[in-house]
């Protein structure tokens, strides 16, 4: 079963990306408006504020990466 925050990330991201796995670097595969889109619909979602501090930390642009990085910038 997935954790909550997880799920969200998910789903949020299939709104705007049709085919990626947990690994699939989101920049290759969308526009930057869907990357500015599906970061905004998580701040909204879960309540975390997009940083310096996050951008550092999310180099690469995975549904992975996300799941571990989003948990440590909640508000």
């Amino acid at each position: 079963m997935l954790y909550l925050n997880e799920q969200v990330i998910e789903e949020t991201v299939k709104n705007y990306v049709k085919e990626f796995d947990r690994t699939t670097n989101l920049l290759g595969v969308t526009s930057v408006r869907n990357i500015i889109y599906i970061l905004t619909d998580l701040e909204n979602e879960l309540g975390f504020q997009i940083n310096d501090s996050f951008v550092r930390e999310i180099k690469d642009l995975t549904v992975e990466k996300l799941i571990e990085v989003i948990p440590k910038h909640l508000k």
